[in-house]
């Protein structure tokens, strides 16, 4: 019987150690980062314009709204043969990473302990129009690759929500400069040194017939 209240009584005091080490990880979690509940950040991407030409340069801001600290992030941006990525640069408040997992440098990290607020540019992407159509620019991050995603500051990752940017490109101008024009614009004293004037085609036509009523007078 003394055995077993022994027994009952070290059971306790276990169960009393387990509890306490529970209540000192919790509030510990909770001082370094507070505890880690879903939280999304709204992600969107901006252009100048929705349309351009096969050669322009297009700059796309990556705008952030988050009320929690944002402390660093990686995505990729996905884009069709329309558009040929260019480079990206952090925006303020983020340094940029040069060597990212799969070359394309699109990571940005905090060094002052994160940023947040309402509509923050965290980056700025350029492409070339290299081929004409519609085309979209999606924001994505890989499943499983902890170089990417947008981390929260203490308490591992953001929700993500973002829509695709679409871009129309259109092919390049054909209006093409006709350069100096020949003939006589105005004034009777042809064109002021603009070389002779060529007769239109009705022109033609009635120097032809005045040549002719000449020469059937001579004979």
């Amino acid at each position: 019987m003394r055995r077993g209240l022994e027994r009952r009584e070290e059971y306790v005091n276990t169960m009393k150690t387990k509890t306490k080490m529970v209540r000192l990880l919790a509030t510990a979690a909770v001082m370094i980062g507070g505890v880690a509940t879903a939280e999304t950040i709204d992600i969107r991407l901006e252009a100048d314009s929705d349309t351009y030409t096969v050669g322009d340069a297009i700059d796309v801001n990556v705008i952030a709204t988050t009320s929690s600290l944002l402390v660093g992030y990686g995505f990729d941006l996905d884009t069709d043969e329309a558009l040929s990525f260019v480079n990206y640069d952090a925006g303020d408040g983020f340094v940029n990473v040069s060597r990212t997992p799969d070359g394309d440098g699109i990571a940005g990290l905090s060094l002052s302990g994160g940023v947040d607020g309402v509509d923050l540019i965290i980056g700025t992407a350029r492409f070339e129009a290299v081929e004409e159509g519609d085309t979209l620019i999606s924001l994505l991050t890989t499943i499983g690759d902890l170089t990417e995603g947008f981390a929260r500051f203490g308490a591992g990752f953001f929700d993500l929500s973002a829509e695709p940017l679409p871009l129309a490109i259109t092919g390049p101008s054909t209006n093409i400069d006709p350069g100096p024009q020949l003939g006589g614009g105005g004034g009777g004293g042809g064109g002021g040194g603009g070389g002779p004037s060529v007769p239109e085609p009705a022109t033609l036509a009635l120097c032809a017939a005045g040549l002719v009523a000449v020469f059937r007078r001579k004979r």
